[in-house]
């Protein structure tokens, strides 16, 4: 099964069913199942604003670390001038929307125990045997 590593507190808002779009750099061709991994890289955090980050830790995203936490269908890609304003401003804290990006978008989330896992940059391939979803 692919999966993708992200920077916490994303990884964890996605798990949490907060952030539906998943911004980046690049477009991509692959539309079906994907993991979502939470790097052990803390970064994420210098880019969430102040007044959202009591909320976020309250939810108990801070925890996790170099682990899969949930799966979600990526289901379609957009360029980020051009769904901008359809989305909630809520949506457009938790990503990079700057002209030139993509969003990511996911739907059908399945939230599991996170499973210690050792991440990649892109996608990478996860054997499904390491998959226990509850």
């Amino acid at each position: 099964m692919k999966a993708i590593s992200m920077w916490q507190p994303w990884a964890g808002l996605v798990s949490a069913g907060w952030k539906h779009y998943e911004t980046r750099s690049f477009d991509t061709k692959y539309r079906g199942t994907l993991l979502i991994h939470a790097a052990k890289t803390q970064k994420g955090w210098e880019l969430i604003k102040p007044n959202l980050k009591p909320a976020i830790m309250k939810i108990g995203i801070t925890k996790d670390y170099g682990k899969l936490l949930c799966k979600v269908d990526l289901v379609r890609t957009f360029k980020t001038e051009d769904i901008i304003n359809k989305l909630s401003s809520c949506e457009i804290q938790f990503g990079d929307y700057s002209p030139g990006r993509y969003a990511w978008q996911f739907t059908n989330l399945v939230k599991f125990k996170p499973i210690p896992y050792r991440g990649q940059q892109g996608f990478f391939n996860v054997d499904d045997v390491c998959i226990k979803i509850a």
